[in-house]
């Protein structure tokens, strides 16, 4: 493994170029790909009755994986379902490689009366073929930072501004955003500190909490600036548009209806310019990539 910490952000045109884009997958058709087995990821978690962190940390390496990987090499059902066995074992939440075949069919289908015994063993040995070959596409790192951690210590950072009744409602909706952010590739762009800070932003906006967002005149803080920890306006619009997109889709592990997903539209349309800088975000190129795979 190199020295050098691999952070698994990438830049817009290698996503762009991504080996399921040059196999003829439209944009659209990989975000549809990405979102729908997250969802399907969501259910196999929901059956196996892991934590959260196992759903998260599945996402991850689903979403890593296609960047390297084309969604027309690999079954991205047997790839999801690999994902959460990984994800079971990363966050100590072990489920053998025959419950994950077992939970699959029962999902896939729909109906719980089928032969495990002979239906599941093909399975198994796709699972096992497929955990080895996300474990080399991904060099062996198997390092995720998840949003929650941050959103914890921004709670407590930010408790004299929130209003007590409403902190525990708060937290929840952040969370629920930052959720529905794996549904997307926010996670291949963003650090895990600016999804927290735009799902706690729109979290603000949809219990319309004070302070409002001021003009570049006033003293007064915004909430902007009360959650900002270097993150741009323009990459705080881009995550909260591309969030509150999904609600448009109806896609959501939340539940958002459409009244609320107009209303954040709406908000964040009209929000003023607040003019800020930060350090631009590094990113993997696939330079940097091949020589982690060449010392690995």
């Amino acid at each position: 493994m190199s020295e050098k910490q691999f952070n698994w952000l990438f830049p817009l045109d290698m996503l762009d170029n991504s080996p399921s884009r040059i196999d003829g997958y439209t944009k659209d058709l990989e975000r549809q790909y990405r979102s729908k087995c997250v969802l399907f990821i969501f259910s196999l978690i929901t059956e196996l009755r892991c934590e959260r962190s196992v759903m998260s940390t599945a996402c991850v390496l689903f979403h890593r994986f296609y960047v390297f990987q084309s969604f027309s090499q690999h079954n991205r059902f047997i790839i999801s379902a690999t994902c959460v066995f990984l994800a079971c074992k990363i966050e100590e939440s072990y489920r053998s490689v025959k419950d994950i075949a077992h939970i699959y069919e029962v999902v896939r289908r729909k109906s719980p009366n089928f032969n495990p015994e002979l239906e599941c063993k093909g399975l198994v040995e796709q699972i096992l073929i497929a955990e080895r070959i996300i474990l080399q596409t991904l060099c062996f790192d198997l390092q995720i930072t998840h949003p929650y951690t941050s959103c914890l210590q921004k709670m407590k950072n930010l408790r004299t501004s929130i209003p007590e009744d409403v902190r525990k409602e708060f937290y929840q909706i952040s969370v629920n955003f930052i959720n529905d952010s794996y549904l997307t590739n926010l996670c291949l762009i963003y650090p895990p500190q600016y999804i927290t800070v735009a799902s706690m932003f729109l979290a603000t906006l949809q219990l319309s909490l004070d302070p409002p967002i001021p003009s570049k005149t006033s003293k007064e803080q915004s909430w902007f600036q009360l959650l900002q920890s270097d993150i741009t306006e323009e990459a705080l619009k881009d995550i909260c548009f591309t969030i509150v997109r999904l609600y448009d889709e109806k896609i959501s592990l939340s539940s958002i209806n459409h009244d609320v997903s107009k209303a954040l539209r709406t908000k964040l349309d009209t929000m003023p310019s607040l003019d800020d800088s930060s350090t631009p975000i590094a990113t993997v190129s696939p330079e940097n990539y091949n020589e982690m795979k060449d010392n690995d």
